[in-house]
C-alpha cells in the first residue's frame, strides 16, 4: 500500500507539472522559446536519473536513496514557486525533475523485487502500476483546473508540496525486510 500510494502520488504531482511546464512557465513571465528551451534539458536527466539510480541501487541502503528520490518534487515545487521567472533557478528545477522523474519507477521496482516473491512479483507490480496510471492522471488535470480557476499555477505549486511529502513519509514507511513467505527477491 505504501509503495503504490508513494509512487501514485508522486506520479500525480510530477506529471502535474511536466505535462504543464511551458506554459507554467510562461505565466511566470517568459516567452514560449525560452520556456521550451529550459523545459528540453529535462529528458537529459531523466536518462541520468535512471542510469545513476540504478547504479545507486546496487550499492547503497534502498530506504535513504529512495527518500531523496522522492523529496526531490518538493524542491521542484518550491524552486518553481519562490523563484518564478528566474532562468538559473528553473533549470535546476528542471534537472531535478528530470532526475525525480527518472528514478522513481527504479526505485519502486526495485523494492517491489526485494520485498516480494518472484510467485507475485508481476501481480505487485501491476496493481502497483495501475495505481501510478490512476494517480498521474490526475495531477495534469488538477494542475489544468487549478490555473483555470486561478489564473495562476501556484496553488498547484503549494499543494504539491504536502502531497510530495506525503509520497516521501510513504516510501519511508515501506518496511524494510520482505514480505513474510516471499524469497530474497527476483534473481537473473
Amino acid at each position: 500500500i505504501c509503495l503504490a500510494l508513494a509512487g501514485g502520488i508522486f506520479a500525480s504531482v510530477t506529471y502535474g507539472i511536466i505535462l504543464n511546464l511551458v506554459p507554467m512557465l510562461q505565466a511566470q513571465g517568459m516567452t514560449l522559446t525560452a520556456a521550451a528551451g529550459l523545459t528540453s534539458i529535462m529528458g537529459i536527466f531523466v536518462i541520468g536519473g535512471r542510469i545513476a539510480t540504478g547504479y545507486l541501487l546496487d550499492r547503497l541502503p534502498t530506504r535513504p536513496l529512495s527518500i531523496a528520490v522522492f523529496v526531490l518534487p518538493v524542491i521542484v515545487c518550491l524552486v518553481l514557486w519562490l523563484f518564478p521567472g528566474n532562468s538559473i533557478a528553473i533549470m535546476v528545477a528542471v534537472a531535478l525533475l528530470g532526475l525525480a522523474t527518472g528514478s522513481e519507477t527504479d526505485v519502486v521496482v526495485y523494492m517491489i523485487a526485494q520485498r516480494f516473491g518472484r510467485d507475485i512479483f508481476a501481480t505487485v507490480l501491476a496493481v502497483i502500476m495501475s495505481v501510478f496510471a490512476l494517480l498521474a492522471a490526475t495531477g495534469p488535470l488538477l494542475a489544468g483546473s487549478i490555473f483555470d480557476q486561478y489564473d495562476s499555477y501556484e496553488p498547484y505549486l503549494m499543494i504539491g508540496i504536502p502531497l510530495a511529502l506525503l509520497a516521501t513519509l510513504c516510501i519511508a514507511l515501506v518496511p524494510d525486510r520482505p514480505v513474510a513467505g516471499a524469497d530474497a527477491g527476483i534473481t537473473v
